[in-house]
């Protein structure tokens, strides 16, 4: 085609386009680049009709032409850049950016918009920078004040993000989306009235913002405030199982203990916030006898994950494994169990500035045959990470107890207890079953052995005193009520709680006095350093778990400190936890089968003192003869786990169920 035809189509063309005769324009460019593909304006004015038209895939392809093509116009390149945004490619989308600034010079959308993907890529100072630039032409601009306040608040700089919430809804006071986020940072800071105010106002405005009834449903149980809990709880469960994206994976656990709503959850979360499949990514061993194992968490500090597994990384057999510890965030200078973590590892790698695409590449690059997700779907995880697929044989363990839902996740470490065999239907990962239990123990924190009183923490000298130091979200309506009966029936005993803030007492002492207690019977404990928290456990008499979100860690630390726990299983990783625990001790007398028999166990041991002694006994006899707290027979367990997942790989198997064989006991 000559120049001059060519030139009369393509303006024929921009005039349909500029008319809005979409139609007329796109059969006139189809026909053009058919006849002769060598112009950019034609490709780029195609791009916009196909764009126009929701044809996305051919939109960038034109586009893409178009800007590899000569005299490619800065604003082809600009909305390449916004193609490839939509598309989740924010690597080329500031190249294009890039190329659109240096034809153009400095314009709003292309400053913006290269901020947003930076911010895409975990690289938050330059997306600050890009959107300072751009705030000197528009500094009123209510997606950039919205964009700057979602930077601060990705990096936990709650302080600006505020600031700049506070600006975006004096700009625009009807978007949902900020009040979500602003709810989000008061979460975060722990001010959940204020929380629950901004989450309530969100879904006035739009009543289908992804997950947030479930966030506001345990921002209510953070502080305990139960009004129409129920009536709220049935109908977030209704709307999940309808298939709306209305809880997250976490919370959930607080709400069912039904595994398929839990793993329903969790799939969509995934579906919802982390990309499809990735690109194969070919793996090399080379020859080496060590398998590598990376653990990555949030937590490798004063946490309750940490205090958990700081002795296996401690025990691994160094002839058979080098142990690595990706640390996905800081920890105070003085934190004694970050220092003695990074002490236990062969390597500890800090990579919290890193984006997701720069710690897999170093993953990558170390040739880590296992990757061990200690985190899951819990606050400052980086679930994104494996989504890239960091090593060959990929982990859900520990942290997060329950199914990640995810396709890239490998494998789950449980127990029988955990998740027996007619429940693995309901997890997205194969199940591992250690022989004895599931979790863990750190038998090397101190007990503190001096200076701890009942009338220290405020409880009777002689009264029977239950404890329950789960965390608040775990305390159901139902819970508390079976509580208050049980403290009905034990006229001098009180209930010894974690302290939760004042709205959270108040709320429980007022549904205390509607069940005919005596609001002074509710205690609340404070925090105190770890070995005091152990030693404080020894001064109650019985510890009440709850349902469906069971005592994890909290289950853990009361029995290796002496004091019994009564639990009621549920039908979920979550629910079975302390049965788990329990069963490792050999104390089934602990396990309830109802609520009602969980109410009759608690009233029966608070009234009969030598049965409870007894048990106490017991408790102290397994915990040196049962291997709940062998932490050397864990960890070989554990290893074994590694060792037979690590073989399937070699071997070009799939992933599958794995069940470890029960070492010798007594170990020899």
């Amino acid at each position: 085609m000559n120049p001059r035809e060519r030139n009369r189509l393509l303006q024929a063309a921009e005039g349909y386009f500029s008319s809005g005769n979409q139609g007329l324009a796109r059969l006139s460019l189809e026909s053009l680049v058919a006849a002769d593909a060598s112009s950019s304006r034609a490709f780029e004015l195609l791009g916009y009709v196909y764009g126009n038209e929701g044809r996305a895939d051919e939109a960038h392809r034109c586009l893409t032409k178009a800007c590899q093509l000569p005299r490619a116009t800065p604003e082809a390149w600009y909305y390449l850049g916004v193609s490839c945004l939509k598309q989740r490619e924010p690597e080329p989308a500031i190249r294009a950016f890039d190329r659109a600034l240096a034809l153009a010079g400095p314009f709003f959308e292309a400053l913006h918009d290269r901020g947003t993907a930076y911010s895409l890529l975990g690289k938050s100072a330059s997306a600050l920078d890009s959107y300072a630039r751009a705030s000197k032409f528009r500094p009123d601009s209510f997606d950039l004040v919205f964009n700057i306040g979602k930077v601060y608040d990705e990096v936990k700089d709650l302080r600006n993000a505020l600031v700049y919430y506070d600006r975006a809804l004096a700009l625009d006071p009807g978007v949902a989306d900020v009040w979500a986020h602003r709810g989000a940072v008061f979460y975060d800071l722990e001010r959940y009235a204020e929380a629950i105010a901004d989450w309530e106002r969100a879904l006035s405005i739009d009543p289908c913002v992804d997950f947030l009834r479930g966030f506001l449903l345990h921002a209510r149980m953070r502080i305990c405030d139960w009004r129409g809990w129920r009536a709220e709880r049935d109908d977030l469960l209704a709307r999940v199982q309808r298939g709306e994206n209305a809880c997250g994976p976490f919370e959930m656990l607080a709400f069912s203990s039904d595994e398929e709503q839990q793993s329903s959850t969790a799939r969509r979360w995934v579906e919802a916030n982390f990309a499809g499949p990735q690109a194969a990514v070919a793996f090399e061993r080379g020859a080496r006898d060590r398998i590598r194992v990376a653990y990555f968490s949030a937590d490798f500090r004063h946490h309750a994950v940490a205090y958990l597994t700081a002795e296996i990384y401690e025990l691994h057999d160094r002839e058979r494994f080098e142990i690595f510890g990706f640390a996905l965030s800081k920890a105070d200078r003085d934190d004694a169990m970050r220092a003695r973590l990074a002490r236990a590892f062969d390597h500890f790698v800090e990579v919290d500035e890193l984006t997701a695409s720069e710690i897999a590449s170093r993953a990558r690059g170390l040739g880590i045959d296992i990757a061990v997700d200690l985190g899951g779907h819990t606050k400052g995880s980086r679930t994104a990470i494996f989504g890239q697929r960091v090593a060959p044989v990929q982990v859900n363990y520990l942290g997060f107890p329950g199914t990640m839902g995810a396709h890239f996740i490998d494998y789950i470490i449980a127990d029988e207890t955990t998740i027996p065999d007619p429940s693995r239907h309901a997890y997205a990962e194969k199940v591992v079953h250690l022989p004895e239990c599931f979790q863990p123990s750190d038998t090397r924190r101190p007990i503190a052995s001096a200076g701890v009183s009942r009338s220290a923490f405020g409880l009777p000298a002689d009264g029977f005193v239950f404890c329950c130091f789960n965390s608040t979200y775990k305390i159901t309506p139902d819970a508390f009520a079976g509580w208050m009966r049980i403290l009905g029936a034990v006229p001098a005993s009180c209930l010894w709680l974690l302290a939760g803030g004042e709205q959270m007492e108040a709320n429980l002492r007022r549904e205390a006095a509607a069940a005919g207690v005596a609001p002074d019977r509710l205690v609340f404990a404070g925090r105190v350093a770890a070995d005091e928290y152990l030693a404080r456990l020894r001064l109650a008499d019985l510890f009440l778990d709850t349902l469906p979100f069971n005592a994890g860690t909290t289950a853990n630390d009361a029995l290796f400190a002496g004091l019994p726990v009564l639990t009621c299983p549920g039908n979920a990783f979550a629910a079975r936890m302390a049965a788990s625990l329990l069963h490792a001790l050999d104390l089934l007398e602990l396990i309830a089968a109802s609520g009602a028999e969980y109410e009759a166990k608690a009233i029966a041991l608070a009234q009969r003192p030598a049965e409870l002694d007894r048990i106490k006994a017991r408790l102290a006899q397994k915990r040196a003869a049962k291997p709940l707290f062998d932490m050397p027979r864990y960890t070989r367990h554990l290893e074994a786990a590694y060792e037979e997942m690590l073989r399937r790989r070699q071997e070009g198997l799939a992933p599958d169920h794995i069940r470890v064989p029960r070492a010798p006991w007594p170990p020899t």
